[in-house]
């Protein structure tokens, strides 16, 4: 495969520390895609035991390389290794490490890793399926760790687990007492729910949504939000859905569209991907009050209104396939946005670092390092993890 060669030929050089900063990006990316795993361990196999002055091994060089790959994820205990190997060894161990445990290639062959970084490092997993429901009358459900099939029954509602995960509802009569119920996120969580009418909701990291059980009772579908959320609503002319924030409400009869209103935000952000929807602004002396929006289009709230623009919906709900998704995004946002995911503060030696611009796509199933290694790929910044944070500091 083509591939293949042109990747062979950039590992050769790699080794030999000859790639410039083009190449070395090509060499990641090619390195990071689907089936290229095989294809470097047979390559760092190849040069572990070419048997060649140059590259040839002892065992007990062999061993200690296994016992430094053991001790980074504690499948054994071992001391840290001190022996100072050639350029050529430290990437084939990096590179073992990358493929067979995850735990990033290009970090392990820039830094000196000790054992409580390595401690950090483990904390700080991709968030996951999980969330708190605060019922009617006070009680508290930890979904993630309730089971599948019904968690609760209020005024002729059941409240389900179904077996994809998502919280659901089931309304058994329509003249029953409406309660309202609170979903939340921490940092490092996202969770989705079925409302009682059938609209979908997904819920991102550090947010929450207050709804009623009984949504039949009123005359519009009224949601309270915070943070930030995916919806897909069920259509009902006669009862316009609504999702109120603390600075606006947005009315629809039924369509999808994504509502960021983190109150750290600069801005808050309706995006429609189908139908039709209108903003209104709840604030106070802003000069556009309201608004409507056509697929494809973003209102973005501020303190001087709200301004209609024109965007890739799909940079919007990255978070709901899984992605980080930056097209020219400040740094400071996308840092923010991995803060929530990774749970995980962040500090800047330098304020001005805040507006370097980033494009590209990261997935947020891999881990913290392997994420910020990519970002360091540009050659703008360089990342340190200590004590539980991010710590950025120019190149």
């Amino acid at each position: 495969m083509a591939i293949n060669s042109e990747f062979s030929q950039l590992f050769a050089r790699y080794i030999e520390g000859k790639l410039n900063q083009q190449e070395l990006l090509t060499f990641f990316m090619l390195a990071d895609q689907e089936g290229m795993q095989d294809e470097l361990t047979k390559l760092v196999e190849e040069e572990m035991t070419a048997g060649t002055p140059r590259y040839s091994l002892e065992p007990s060089e062999k061993q200690e390389i296994l016992n430094y790959i053991f001790q980074s994820t504690d499948a054994t205990a071992v001391e840290p290794i001190r022996r100072h190997y050639p350029l050529w060894k430290r990437i084939a161990i990096a590179a073992s490490v990358f493929f067979t445990l995850g735990t990033g290639m290009y970090f392990y062959s820039r830094y000196s890793v000790d054992q409580q970084q390595l401690v950090y490092l483990k904390e700080m997993k991709p968030g996951k399926n999980s969330a708190t429901l605060t019922l009617g009358d006070g009680s508290i459900i930890a979904l993630n760790d309730a089971g599948k099939g019904q968690l609760a029954e209020q005024a002729g509602v059941s409240i389900m687990k179904a077996e994809n995960g998502a919280l659901t509802y089931k309304v058994h009569s329509k003249t029953g007492k409406s309660m309202l119920n609170t979903l939340s996120t921490a940092k490092g969580e996202q969770f989705k729910v079925i409302l009682p009418d059938g609209s979908q909701v997904w819920l991102n990291a550090a947010s929450s949504i207050k709804y009623p059980t009984v949504f039949a009772n009123g005359k519009s579908r009224k949601v309270t939000l915070k943070g930030e959320a995916y919806f897909e609503v069920t259509k009902d002319k006669a009862h316009p859905f609504v999702v109120e924030t603390n600075l606006q409400e947005v009315e629809v009869l039924g369509t999808h569209f994504n509502i960021n209103s983190y109150p750290e935000e600069p801005a808050v952000k309706t995006t429609l991907l189908e139908g039709a929807v209108k903003v209104t602004s709840l604030k106070e002396g802003a000069a556009q009050k309201t608004a409507l929006l056509k697929p494809g289009y973003q209102a973005q709230l501020t303190a001087n209104g709200i301004a209609i623009k024109e965007v890739n919906t799909a940079v919007a709900v990255d978070w709901t396939k899984g992605k980080f998704i930056f097209e020219q995004e400040s740094l400071s946002s996308i840092l923010t946005k991995i803060s929530r995911w990774y749970n995980i503060d962040i500090e800047y030696q330098n304020e001005s670092l805040k507006q370097v611009t980033f494009t590209g796509t990261l997935s947020r199933s891999e881990q913290v390092d392997k994420v910020l290694s990519k970002l360091e790929l540009t050659d703008e910044v360089k990342f340190k993890i200590a004590e539980g944070k991010i710590i950025v500091s120019p190149k």
